[in-house]
């Protein structure tokens, strides 16, 4: 399945409180939880910031595992490191510390 970030945000994806982020994630969870294999589109999108990526996949992951959703999500094209980063320190960030 693929799915636009356009479709949800337009073509800034830069804020967490993004109206169609909430949708998106939504979306997301459903799909993941199905088992399907998604890829995220970037195309029309000039920009995604590491906030709104942020506020989407670390969450999922937590929710669902974090293998889970790396292993079914590929984005297209692939995002820069720096953004990628951001995504596995929003993780780490959520994740409880057990003593």
């Amino acid at each position: 399945m693929i799915i636009k970030f356009f479709d949800y945000s337009g073509e800034f994806c830069t804020r967490r409180t993004t109206p169609g982020l909430l949708e998106l994630k939504e979306t997301l969870r459903r799909e993941l939880g199905k088992g399907t294999f998604v890829i995220l589109s970037l195309e029309g999108v000039k920009i995604i910031t590491p906030s709104y990526i942020d506020e989407l996949l670390p969450i999922l992951m937590i929710e669902l595992g974090k293998e889970k959703v790396l292993g079914q999500i590929k984005f297209e094209p692939k995002l820069n490191k720096y953004v990628e980063g951001q995504i596995e320190r929003g993780y780490r960030a959520r994740v409880p510390v057990i003593p």
